[in-house]
């Protein structure tokens, strides 16, 4: 449970008052370590807080699950940071416990990627700011968040692909298409993941590079789910 509050609207203004104490604690801890890049904390929108809802019912609904409380959402207030050196995920979680910001969850799919995701490589931790809030924090190796961007335009493609699948509504091409996506996200996250291990920099994967792979119909579907306009794609 992330959240002393069930109320979306009372949870959501909780994030922005803890907004600044949340980025302190990350800038300040931080210093301590190799951490090469911090991205936020941002706070998520009423509007994304109530499809998070919407969802959270439709999957109880399929799966004939019990209510899921808005209470375990753990990403209203989130955060982000690039880690230099393997030994520091678990330094930076030592010190948040030491400090009193308790790490109330932690999953980490770094040695074991998220097939789910593409190959992605993280660690996610709840860390609870003070008695009535918790908010999740992404570890990340340098080399995979300066690429995340544009991987995420493979995965949004990849969806689409993998929802038709699920339905039953998918052809031969777009079979294709699905597996050359994943194929490619597996190959440039591991290709990170390697150079991480290693302490070497490696180039960016950059908006270009997913464009210049990407077919017309991946490009069109990526641009629709991101809310983008797709006619010029």
């Amino acid at each position: 449970i992330y959240h002393t509050s069930d109320d979306i609207g009372v949870m959501r203004q909780r994030a922005i008052e803890r907004q600044p104490i949340f980025r302190d604690i990350l800038n300040r801890i931080g210093l301590q370590f190799s951490v090469g890049l911090i991205q936020g904390p941002r706070v998520k929108s009423l509007a994304s807080l109530k499809r998070k809802r919407e969802k959270f019912d439709k999957e109880a609904e399929i799966r004939g699950w019990p209510r899921r409380p808005n209470a375990t959402m753990s990403d209203v207030l989130g955060g982000r940071i690039a880690i230099e050196e393997p030994g520091d995920f678990q330094q930076f979680v030592d010190r948040l416990n030491a400090e009193g910001y308790t790490v109330i969850e932690d999953e980490d799919f770094t040695f074991t990627p998220k097939e789910q995701y593409l190959g992605y490589r993280a660690r996610h931790i709840g860390v609870k700011i003070d008695g009535e809030f918790a908010a999740e924090l992404e570890m990340v190796p340098r080399q995979i968040m300066e690429s995340m961007e544009a991987l995420h335009a493979l995965f949004d493609a990849a969806r689409v692909y993998q929802q038709r699948i699920a339905h039953g509504s998918i052809s031969e091409t777009d079979a294709a298409n699905y597996e050359r996506l994943v194929t490619e996200s597996r190959r440039v996250y591991q290709a990170r993941w390697d150079a991480f291990m290693e302490g070497k920099d490696i180039a960016p994967y950059t908006s270009r590079d997913a464009v210049d792979f990407m077919e017309e119909e991946d490009l069109r579907i990526s641009a629709a789910g991101r809310g983008l306009p797709t006619d010029n794609v």
